[in-house]
């Protein structure tokens, strides 16, 4: 049965990545071993953060002319009943932000261990008086070290959007639930452009067409999971 959960389209040339890896780690004597430690849960955890309860897409949601700013998005946030933060930046002379997101083992208590960076690049817009956000990979210099040039070449950055509801202390997300939409896609319920291989899919749809689209999908019931709630550091 066919179904949506937590992948990307460029899954597949992960999991080829780590495979080569490991059979390479067979071979070598690393010295460090330290250092193999470090390179395996990089390679893991590429896996975890590109992939949640979101839809990749090759285009934004966004028009530039959509395109809004909210001083309240601005600084460092801890996300409820979870480790991981959030730091928001202002880029300058931009209507974009950065974000710096530190995923940490929430089955570890101990606040004082160190988590995996993602960084990506943030974009908050109106779409029909309603307020979304868009991802996209930023320059993730971290994880970069550990990829080859070879590899980066297959690997797809692609955008992904949520609704959010912005309070001066507080801001939620709400993902959309992507196996549902998976569900409603193969079944025939709800149309739109993708490509799909294997268990990966991918929005090929142009801005306009997904604006169209999310505009009313996103009033029907049971579209969203439940908030990632961020409240704001003192």
């Amino acid at each position: 049965m066919y179904f949506i959960d937590k992948f990307s389209l460029f899954i597949e040339n992960i999991w080829c990545f780590i495979e080569t890896a490991l059979l390479l780690l067979q071979k070598i004597n690393l010295k460090n071993l330290e250092k193999m430690k470090k390179i395996n849960l990089i390679i893991i955890t590429i896996v975890f953060l590109a992939f949640g309860s979101c839809i990749p897409s090759l285009h934004p949601l966004y028009k530039e002319s959509d395109l809004i700013t909210n001083n309240q998005l601005v600084g460092s946030f801890s996300e409820e009943g979870s480790l991981n933060s959030w730091v928001f930046y202002q880029n300058e002379n931009k209507k974009s932000y950065t974000l710096r997101f530190m995923e940490k083992d929430n089955n570890n208590t101990d606040d004082a261990t160190p988590g995996v960076l993602g960084v990506f690049e943030i974009n908050i817009f109106k779409l029909n008086n309603e307020t979304y956000m868009d991802f996209y990979p930023g320059e993730n210099k971290e994880l970069e070290q550990y990829i080859n040039s070879l590899m980066e070449l297959h690997l797809l950055p692609v955008h992904t959007f949520s609704k959010i509801e912005i309070a001066k202390d507080t801001i939620r997300i709400f993902q959309f639930d992507a196996s549902r939409f998976g569900d409603l896609l193969y079944k025939g319920k709800i149309r739109i452009r993708h490509e799909t291989r294997r268990n990966d899919m991918v929005l090929t749809a142009s801005t306009e067409e997904l604006q169209e689209f999310f505009i009313k999908y996103s009033k029907e019931k049971d579209v969203f999971v439940d908030p990632i709630v961020l409240l704001r550091n003192n």
